[in-house]
């Protein structure tokens, strides 16, 4: 049985995984079942999301 992200990324390959939370303090990665995931609060999501379109 897979799981709803692993399925996801099974029809799209590209691109970064984010679980975001309020909850969160600092952002960090794990990486779970074979997914990397960033753990992070909106606000940084915003930053690392834009970090990522002016490389593009």
């Amino acid at each position: 049985m897979q799981t709803g992200l692993k399925a996801f990324r099974g029809n799209y390959s590209e691109g970064k995984n984010y679980v975001i939370s309020p909850q969160v303090g600092d952002a960090y990665t794990r990486t779970l079942d074979g997914l990397e995931l960033t753990f992070c609060n909106l606000y940084q999501w915003e930053q690392m999301s834009a970090g990522d379109a002016r490389k593009a």
